[in-house]
């Protein structure tokens, strides 16, 4: 978007697909990699398991993870690479994000609001909320809603995550656990 840059955002994001290939005996076990500018930022060289077959999934990625210079986080016009490598079958990536960061309040402020879980149910402290950020503690996006007080959480496991909140403009960090 016009006036921003790199550092504006925390992740991006895309679903991918893999296809059954007869010419390939492990056809969902392949090298990721993502690319800023032509410049490798990152590959994971040991032939993981990128998604089951057949299935739609996806993959983000936190830019922090990618050790960007100050150069390159203040960039407004970038070309992003991403992807597996391979040379047989066909991969498809669709649903592309750049997730934006939500600023904080220093932690005075953050103590004055209470978020947490209870059941299947995120609590805000009564208070209606702009935008609900639910994040696992890889940083993958889990849950992202708006204007409530109340948002359903029943698709989540039993764990800890990151709620980032903006209530009044004003953004709160929390750790919740289910």
């Amino acid at each position: 978007p016009s006036g921003k840059t790199l550092a504006n955002y925390e992740t991006f994001s895309y679903d991918i697909y893999i296809g059954t290939n007869a010419n390939d005996g492990n056809p969902n076990y392949k090298n990721s990699f993502v690319f800023l500018d032509d410049v490798k930022k990152f590959e994971d060289t040991t032939n993981p398991k990128q998604t089951e077959m057949s299935t739609w999934t996806t993959k983000t990625f936190s830019l922090a993870s990618l050790g960007l210079t100050t150069t390159e986080l203040a960039k407004s016009t970038f070309a992003l690479a991403f992807g597996i490598s391979t040379n047989k079958g066909n991969y498809f990536i669709d649903n592309v994000k750049l997730i934006e960061k939500i600023t904080g309040l220093d932690q005075t402020n953050q103590q004055n609001h209470s978020i947490f879980i209870a059941g299947n149910s995120l609590y805000l402290d009564n208070k209606q909320a702009e935008k609900i950020l639910v994040f696992d503690l890889k940083g993958t996006l889990l849950i992202s809603d708006t204007n409530k007080s109340v948002v359903d959480v029943t698709s989540l496991p039993k764990g800890i995550y990151i709620a980032k909140v903006q209530i009044s403009g004003n953004t709160f960090t929390n750790k919740i656990v289910k």
